[in-house]
């Protein structure tokens, strides 16, 4: 009899971790879908201008050049409002990634750019090894959202720019190893 009442008791505290996790896992799943469902309002775009795709690195970084849009409200539809503004009125930010293509290794995170008024943004993405081919993309994240260095997955639920492709190559006897964009 006393048996019986361990495995009841061992299942009944095994029950209720389990329960416990699920409903942690689920609150979080219900913060996902009110990101994706606030995003899905927005009408946003963003897009890498330079480099262009398939464009070989000499060297271990690349300046990327791009522009995002953002309108919120009917208004700004029919208005030019100043995009940095909107973003920052509204917490989003934009969030560049990079990967390397062969290993599909993680999306590391870089550094956020600054928005001009125009929605214009350029930053510095840092490549890994010489020789292989590495994925650059930005997403339209609400603020604070990213809060690692590197994902497994990113999420597509949020408005991502056009993918680029690029290639790290040998850089000897290069004076300068970063792309530098075409002057506005």
């Amino acid at each position: 009899m006393k048996l019986l009442w361990k495995i009841v008791s061992i299942t009944g505290l095994l029950l209720g971790i389990i329960s416990s996790i699920i409903g942690i896992s689920a609150y979080v799943k219900v913060d996902r879908l009110e990101d994706a469902r606030r995003a899905r309002d927005w009408k946003i775009t963003v897009n890498i201008s330079e480099p262009n795709n398939r464009y070989q690195i000499p060297g271990d970084a690349v300046m990327i050049v791009g522009k995002g849009d953002l309108r919120t409200t009917a208004a700004q539809v029919e208005s030019s409002p100043a995009v940095n503004l909107v973003l920052e009125q509204n917490s989003v930010e934009l969030v560049p990634f990079v990967r390397q293509v062969s290993k599909k290794q993680l999306w590391a995170v870089q550094a956020k750019p600054a928005v001009r008024q125009d929605g214009g943004f350029d930053c510095l993405i840092v490549l890994g090894d010489m020789g292989y081919e590495y994925q650059i993309i930005v997403l339209a994240v609400p603020s604070g959202s990213i809060k690692v260095d590197q994902l497994m997955d990113l999420p597509f639920f949020y408005e991502a720019s056009n993918s680029v492709m690029v290639k790290r190559v040998d850089d000897s006897g290069r004076p300068n190893n970063t792309f530098q964009p075409t002057p506005r």
